[in-house]
């Protein structure tokens, strides 16, 4: 665990999001870099706040057999944008899509 919270904790730096004034502008720039990094990532409004997706899964199966890649996402959306997000779906569940409902 340790190593997978240093991994997501780099890209979140690596991602630069600190200088974004609001939650929006920080989830147009995590799409930017999720998708610059493999992911398939869109975000839209939702009544409790937003939901950020993403609409394949670059280590598919691998998450499969052990979820420990998907904690990896979780960190590094939660560092991304500095809330604690909650997870709707998981493809690797056999849903669409890994869906996060992030709080406003």
């Amino acid at each position: 665990n340790v190593i997978i919270e240093g991994v997501a904790d780099n890209m979140a730096k690596e991602a630069s999001l600190s200088d974004c004034e609001n939650l929006q502008e920080r989830l147009d720039k995590a799409v930017d870099y999720l998708n610059a990094h493999g992911y398939e990532a869109n975000w839209k409004s939702h009544q409790d706040g937003f939901v950020l997706e993403t609409t394949n899964c670059p280590y598919h199966k691998i998450a499969q057999d052990d979820q420990t890649l998907c904690q990896l996402d979780m960190r590094l959306i939660s560092q991304m944008l500095g809330v604690v997000p909650r997870l709707m779906s998981r493809i690797s569940d056999g849903d669409e899509a890994c869906s996060y409902l992030i709080p406003e």
